[in-house]
């Protein structure tokens, strides 16, 4: 809308702007909104439409403090993945459901994979932990019952 028909300062200015998201270093997607509307702020400004500028800043202003305060696609804290390694005896398919149960709201198994020649089987589960748990304790009750095997407890979304 600013810069109208004029199609080199059209250009140029996809060239800014991908030059503001391609070449910054990987950061939030929240700073390079705020870089972008930046640019959009500025674009107005310098070609003339003080008003636009000012609604730019405004609308962009109260939505990303909406969004802000209110969390919304913030990363959830206790989303975990959990990596066992069990012997291929082990009846895999419901040994660590009472575990889970236990100290997640929310489990689901979503790989199972063999190695060391099939004599290992490693579960994936993606886990939401409860709220003021013990990892340390969880961890110790999952490696009570894989038999002292390899464990992985990792935070998701990082």
């Amino acid at each position: 809308m600013l810069v109208g028909t004029n199609i080199a300062g059209a250009f140029s200015l996809a060239g800014a702007f991908s030059i503001i998201r391609f070449r910054s270093a990987e950061g939030d997607p929240k700073e390079i909104s705020y870089v972008l509307i930046c640019m959009a702020v500025g674009l107005a400004s310098g070609m003339g439409f003080p008003l636009h500028a000012l609604i730019i800043a405004t609308v962009s202003s109260t939505a990303m403090v909406i969004l802000e305060r209110s969390g919304f696609a913030s990363p959830n804290d206790f989303s975990r993945i959990l990596r066992i390694t069990v012997a291929e005896s082990l009846n895999h398919h419901d040994a660590f459901d009472a575990i889970l149960d236990r100290y997640a709201t929310s489990s689901r198994l979503v790989r199972i994979r063999t190695t060391e020649l099939g004599s290992l089987v490693v579960l994936d589960f993606e886990l939401l932990l409860k709220p003021g748990m013990d990892e340390r304790e969880f961890v110790d009750e999952v490696r009570t019952k894989n038999g002292n095997l390899s464990i992985s407890l990792t935070r998701t979304g990082l």
